[in-house]
């Protein structure tokens, strides 16, 4: 198939250039042409197998392309892309890029659709969070919550110092459900899930990146989020995702296995959705830039809009009734 005409770009102009769903002002540092086994930069020729050109992405020889350094952001998003994926600086491409946003916020936008009875019933019914004191020595020292109540992240529409996630009525539904089936009925969710969360990374993952070409900016940057949504998952399961009621579940689990164990592929869709929701204020203890924290969220809330698109295939009744036994062992 015979390549497109690209348009008049040169090294060290200027261009739009498509990242994700929207445009970015960026700059052109380094150019190949098809056909070609050489790169030009602002020093001249020099050849793709030398020194310095080992991540030209295998999958662009013959095509194209330039590589690309975003306006304002960090030199580790600069990336090679293809001719498609550029435009011209123009006043009708930058109207074009205001469009994309605009649009792209609005998809963004929480769902416009009224809060349920059912859901607005269980938020005013959902207690809040209570601190308990006990005298030690003479001393008052405040008890520790136990328990996540997520709930209570609803009431507050999921805002939070961070940033805000746009969940939708359904989600927040499912959160709700969730609680009362263990904090109510003493349910637990069936585990090992069907649906673990390493799988469900890897299916938004094979989503998202369809067509990206390997090792480019963006897909090595969605690949290294979804790493560490993994990371966090693991490292905040046994802490902030699970009830005390669930924690009996947990350690009953851990006696089995002499490994560490990887907790995101045992658990389910419900303990990621929990993270998910909890993402903001975890984020917003730790130092980020703000293009990082931009992508942070873009990806975030693309991938609950995304969940939210297949609640029936992930979200399946798996929860489980207790023994008497297990009951009483879990208040203590």
């Amino acid at each position: 198939m015979e390549e497109p005409n690209p348009p008049k770009l040169e090294i060290n102009g200027k261009c739009l250039a498509y990242h994700g769903p929207l445009l970015y002002e960026a700059k052109i540092l380094k150019t190949h042409q098809a056909n070609s086994t050489s790169i030009m930069g602002p020093e001249g020729k020099e050849e793709i197998d030398s020194k310095g050109f080992t991540n030209f992405p295998e999958s662009f020889m013959g095509k194209t392309c330039f590589y690309v350094h975003y306006k304002g952001w960090k030199p580790k998003w600069d990336e090679w892309v293809t001719v498609e994926r550029l435009l011209v600086l123009s006043t009708d491409n930058l109207q074009l890029q205001k469009d994309l946003r605009n649009r792209t916020m609005q998809k963004m936008k929480k769902p416009q659709k009224a809060v349920t009875p059912k859901l607005k019933a269980k938020l005013i019914a959902t207690p809040a969070a209570s601190s308990e004191e006990k005298h030690t020595n003479g001393k008052a020292k405040q008890k520790r919550i136990k328990d996540c109540v997520l709930p209570e992240l609803l009431k507050q529409e999921m805002k939070d110092v961070g940033f805000e996630i746009s969940v939708s009525v359904a989600l927040k539904e499912l959160l709700v459900d969730d609680w009362e089936r263990i904090t109510k009925e003493n349910k637990l969710v069936d585990i090992p899930s069907r649906y673990p969360v390493k799988d469900i990374c890897l299916a938004y993952q094979s989503h998202v990146l369809e067509g990206v070409a390997k090792h480019s900016a963006f897909y090595d940057n969605t690949v290294d989020f979804f790493q560490g949504l993994r990371v966090y998952f693991n490292t905040t399961l046994a802490s902030i995702l699970l009830y005390q009621f669930e924690r009996k579940q947990l350690k009953e689990l851990m006696n089995t296995s002499t490994e560490p164990l990887d907790y995101s592929s045992i658990y389910g869709p419900i303990h990621f959705l929990r993270l998910l929701v909890t993402l903001p204020s975890l984020i917003s203890q730790t130092k980020i830039d703000s293009q990082s924290l931009d992508f942070f969220k873009t990806t975030l809330d693309q991938l609950l809009l995304w969940l939210h698109n297949n609640i029936e295939q992930y979200f399946v009744d798996d929860y489980i009734n207790t023994s008497p036994s297990y009951e009483a062992l879990a208040r203590i």
